[in-house]
């Protein structure tokens, strides 16, 4: 690709009580979004299809992708994407379906549901890509060897087997990601793979995005447009 493409980042789209990561958006707020996206010319996909375009910049696509797997998606970001003609990746993680976001409790953040395995089967059989986000949401680069295969090969079959189909991508939880954890997903047979900042050099399977929260209004929005453009590498 002549640039790295512009990924938006979302996780729960849904009111808060308590969001000390700020990882919530409103329903109201993720709407609004989306219809600046549209009026901008944007057209948001998959990373399936961001990744295929030789120039998703001349296309003016942008990545949507949600991490963890969180109920909401399916009655608060579904419809949105609909309406615009949007899809999008939602990166799951496999031993918590059906569970919670428990990671996220010693910091005093709601609970949160997570999709099951037959919401994820049926969502995989749409026009939303379904990728990995590991087995249980831990920080790989501090795993060995053999846990942080688990990890991210595990996952990969794992989730496979539910949606009956290849599982392209992957997402490394917190976006904590070094060299030996990047090749690691390259190895288990990901095409690509998301971090959030570029932590290390850019490629393929250590692929920066940009986070999305409550207060990013349209003008915040297109700020964050024009900085990945200045500092995108080509």
């Amino acid at each position: 690709m002549p640039r790295l493409p512009w990924i938006l980042m979302y996780h729960s789209i849904d009111t808060a009580r308590s969001d000390p990561h700020m990882i919530c958006v409103s329903p109201a707020q993720f709407s609004v979004q989306m219809e600046w996206l549209s009026r901008q010319g944007f057209r948001g996909v998959s990373m399936a299809e961001l990744m295929r375009s030789r120039d998703p910049a001349a296309e003016k696509l942008v990545g949507l992708t949600f991490d963890d797997g969180f109920e909401d998606f399916l009655d608060n970001a579904l419809p949105v994407l609909d309406r615009h003609g949007f899809t999008a990746t939602a990166f799951v993680i496999a031993e918590r379906l059906g569970g919670y976001n428990d990671w996220d409790f010693s910091s005093g953040a709601d609970k949160r549901k997570i999709m099951s395995v037959e919401q994820v089967r049926e969502l995989a059989s749409t026009t939303i890509e379904v990728g990995s986000h590991s087995l249980t949401h831990r920080h790989l680069p501090e795993l060995s060897d053999s846990e942080a295969e688990a990890e991210i090969a595990g996952s990969r079959m794992a989730l496979e087997r539910i949606i009956d189909k290849p599982v392209l991508g992957f997402c490394y939880p917190y976006g904590s990601v070094d060299a030996r954890i990047s090749a690691m997903t390259q190895q288990a047979g990901y095409r690509y793979a998301c971090a959030t900042k570029a932590t290390i050099r850019p490629s393929g399977h250590s692929i920066p995005r940009c986070f999305v929260g409550e207060r990013d209004t349209p003008l915040r929005l297109a700020l964050k447009r024009v900085r990945h453009l200045a500092i995108a590498p080509r």
